[in-house]
């Protein structure tokens, strides 16, 4: 199978979705971002766009959390990789930050995994209240890379 499904003739529709939707969030993300940012002010705006989008089109969110695991393999692929893309972003912006705690290379596949089941569990619960997952979210990464006390400053600041 190709790393792009659209190339491939026989891809499954939810897997071309997948990769659009997906790339849609990429891109929101990208926007955000801003030039010279910090490890900390790159997740928060990383997961306040990302939520924002997912809280303004819920059906971007199911499709992203929800359907890889309705039995399509392709999907469930994109799903991985999205996650892969992720956990590798994560963990290039904490390398840059001299105070962030390195993990072993399963740590940020895990936390992004988390990070996608709240999203699912919000989203199964209320998806208009998928951006209350913030604070939450922000004070797991950043615990997980500060330490709790230095944490809750973040969130907090």
């Amino acid at each position: 199978m190709s790393a792009d499904p659209e190339s491939s003739p026989r891809a499954s529709a939810l897997a071309i979705s997948y990769e659009r939707a997906a790339e849609r969030v990429r891109a929101a993300i990208a926007l955000a971002l801003e030039p010279g940012a910090g490890f900390a002010e790159r997740v928060e705006a990383a997961l306040r766009s990302s939520l924002g989008l997912l809280a303004a089109e819920p059906a971007l969110a199911h499709l992203l959390v929800v359907r890889p695991f309705a039995g399509d393999v392709e999907a469930l692929a994109c799903y991985e990789r999205w996650q892969r893309r992720c956990a590798e972003a994560l963990r290039e912006a904490a390398a840059r930050d001299p105070n962030a705690y390195d993990h072993p290379p399963f740590f940020e596949p895990a936390l992004v995994s988390d990070v996608c089941a709240q999203v699912a569990r919000q989203l199964a619960a209320d998806p208009r209240r998928l951006e209350d997952l913030l604070p939450g979210l922000l004070e797991l990464v950043h615990a997980c890379y500060f330490g709790p006390e230095r944490a809750a400053r973040l969130v907090d600041a």
